[in-house]
């Protein structure tokens, strides 16, 4: 449990640098070239994508074999 809460809190310090330092350079581009909703379409569809995929990814997992990490709501068996 341990190892999770500190995996997750370095994945989001790299996942914030890396939006904070690529919307500084990319932001300015697209408002000049008018491709905002486009930004703005591709950010909700990787947040929908981190929100999504972790359960998707469980329910994919454990939908064939019930292993002890699984939750016994995804398991068939």
């Amino acid at each position: 449990m341990k190892e999770n809460i500190i995996d997750n809190i370095v994945l989001g310090v790299v996942f914030g640098a890396l939006a904070m330092f690529g919307l500084r350079g990319v932001l300015p581009d697209a408002i000049a070239a008018g491709n905002l909703p486009l930004l703005f379409s591709a950010g909700a569809t990787v947040i929908a994508g981190f929100m999504i995929g972790p359960y998707a990814y469980q329910a994919y997992r454990c939908a064939d074999r019930c292993e002890p990490t699984c939750d016994p709501k995804f398991c068939r068996t």
